[in-house]
Order: C-alpha cells, then sequence, then structure tokens
C-alpha cells in the first residue's frame, strides 16, 4: 500500500507518494492518484513523512540535496538514463540546457528527446 501527502510550498501544493520503501512521484495534485493510495496519519509512512520534511527544509532554504531513496518506475534506458545524469550532475541552483542534459546522460538522445524524457516522468 502507498502513502499519500501533501505540502503547502511557495510554487503550489505538492503531492508526494511512497511505496514504503521509495519515493513513487511527486505531483501537483492535493488528492491522492487512483490505485488504492491511502493518507497516512502522523505514525505510519516514515519515508514519507521523511520527504514532506526534506520538501520543506527545501523550500526554507535549510536543504540544497535530496537524500531520500526514488523509485523511477518503468522507464526506457534513455529516459532513466537523462533522469539519472539530472540527478547526479546538476547541483543546486545550476542551470543546463536539454542539450547539455543530452550530452551528459551519455546516451544518443538529442536535446528536444532530454526535454520529453524529463516532462514525461514529471506529467504523465
Amino acid at each position: 500500500m502507498s502513502a499519500f501527502g501533501t505540502l503547502a510550498t511557495p510554487v503550489g501544493v505538492i503531492g508526494i507518494v511512497s511505496d514504503g520503501a521509495a519515493v513513487t512521484r511527486v505531483t501537483w495534485r492535493t488528492t491522492p492518484p487512483g490505485g488504492g493510495v491511502v493518507v497516512p496519519d502522523t505514525g505510519s509512512g516514515p519515508l514519507l513523512v521523511e520527504a514532506l520534511a526534506q520538501v520543506s527544509a527545501y523550500f526554507d532554504g535549510t536543504l540544497r540535496r535530496f537524500d531520500l531513496p526514488v523509485d523511477l518506475g518503468l522507464q526506457t534506458e534513455a529516459t532513466r538514463a537523462v533522469l539519472t545524469a539530472l540527478h547526479e550532475t546538476v547541483a543546486h541552483g545550476e542551470t543546463i540546457t536539454y542539450g547539455g542534459l543530452a550530452a551528459r546522460s551519455g546516451t544518443d538522445v538529442p536535446a528536444r528527446g532530454s526535454a520529453r524524457s524529463w516532462a514525461r516522468t514529471r506529467f504523465p
């Protein structure tokens, strides 16, 4: 069973889903996505509670790097490479073009493909 929680941020309400072992989704939803997601009470979903705390600390300016397990789910090899490159090589406050991200991913994915890989994962 998954757990879902929300957090009001300066950019809007963010919803986070955790399966207990990893964060499986970060979304702009304020209600749980389908598939048996439940809203945890304060004593359940310790990973979700930590994820919400880290996102809050990020927006407070006290956290610059998340250290939560993330499950990207089913992705193509190219999409996984682009997302991994984004996570591992782009530092807090750094900007990068889609072309630069494509180059860092080590794939033959063109810039447009990097943009689609990123967007598809966040906005299914």
